[in-house]
């Protein structure tokens, strides 16, 4: 695929501390000569995603939209409910306005952070999006999967959530092997 990816989500979508030219969406760009549409918003939830989303598609003609959300959602609220829900409307919708939806799988938490009932979510919404991608045949960005397999070292910023260039290498890296083959 060489068309227009529309990239929706969170910090992690965006490049939290990166200069742009750094960040996975443009590393990809540059690997596959797709047009990779960076929309990732800091701090941003799910619900937030879903609010922009119908303006978006209008505005950006997207031919595949990748979502990649929920990790605020389980900071903010430690509900997984609502962020399920948002991720499927926005799916649907993609979906019945002529795109395809990638289902963006963020990598999991590390330390330092200390709070286990989020890795813990997070862990259930990572296999809840894994299962809801298959039921609808969506292709799947399972970045958690490359950076478990990469190993994790060297790879996230200070703060154990958000990637450092290297980790952004690698989801440029991942990314591109998904476009390539669809």
């Amino acid at each position: 695929m060489t068309g227009r990816i529309l990239c929706l989500g969170d910090s992690l979508t965006y490049g939290f501390g990166l200069p742009r030219g750094l960040v996975w969406t443009a590393l990809c760009a540059a690997q596959t000569g797709a047009e990779l549409l960076g929309r990732g918003v800091n701090g941003n939830t799910t619900g937030g995603m879903l609010a922009v989303l119908p303006d978006l598609l209008v505005r950006e003609h997207p031919d595949a939209v990748l979502l990649m959300g929920g990790t605020n959602d389980i900071a903010y609220g430690g509900d997984l409910a609502g962020a399920r829900a948002n991720m499927g409307a926005m799916a649907h919708l993609i979906i019945a306005r002529g795109g395809l939806p990638l289902i963006g799988i963020p990598p999991g938490l590390r330390r330092p952070i200390r709070r286990e009932w989020a890795a813990e979510l997070l862990a259930e919404y990572q296999s809840w999006l894994r299962r809801f991608a298959a039921a609808f045949r969506l292709p799947v960005l399972d970045f958690d999967r490359a950076f478990t397999r990469w190993g994790e070292e060297g790879l996230f910023q200070p703060d154990g959530l958000h990637p450092n260039s290297a980790g952004h290498c690698l989801m440029a890296e991942t990314a591109a092997a998904l476009i390539r083959s669809l």
